[in-house]
């Protein structure tokens, strides 16, 4: 007797492919349509929908295969004396670190321009306890504005 998920037993079997939650499940056609169509290329509606975490790792292998061109490409540029494995490595060392720092470059910016535009902020409304004239002291000018009426009953 197999198990449910018995792998040598699920490769064997003559069940259609698909892609159902971002993991391969082999499905069993329920009729012989379905099973034309899957085998044709024409996807069903209802199986044809793809997952924003496929739509990542997708991202994420692309990045990786690009990242993995460049890294052979700029080894390339090494003379040949050097082993194209120790050449790879180093080539990726040096460009993790000047990732690096250029990250902490900008932001080591932002977080200095933040910071210097809270300061500003927080002197320029502390320093305006006087009520100079940018509406701040509402009580003072609702008074003001009852002594001019009054004086011109």
């Amino acid at each position: 007797m197999h198990a449910v998920c018995d792998r040598p037993l699920l490769q064997q079997a003559n069940i259609p492919r698909c892609y159902i939650f971002g993991t391969p499940v082999r499905l069993q056609p329920t009729s012989t349509k379905f099973a034309q169509k899957l085998r044709s290329g024409v996807r069903s509606g209802k199986f044809s929908s793809i997952r924003a975490e496929d739509k990542v790792r997708e991202t994420l292998d692309g990045f990786l295969r690009n990242g993995n061109k460049l890294a052979d490409t700029a080894a390339d540029l090494l003379p040949a004396s050097v082993p194209r494995g120790a050449a790879k490595v180093g080539v990726i060392g040096v460009g993790g670190l000047l990732a690096f720092w250029l990250l902490q470059k900008v932001l080591s910016t932002f977080l200095f321009l933040g910071l210097l535009g809270g300061a500003a902020f927080l002197w320029l409304k502390l320093s305006n306890k006087d009520g100079g004239g940018d509406g701040g002291g509402d009580g003072d000018a609702l008074a003001d504005a009852k002594r001019i009426m009054d004086k011109y009953r």
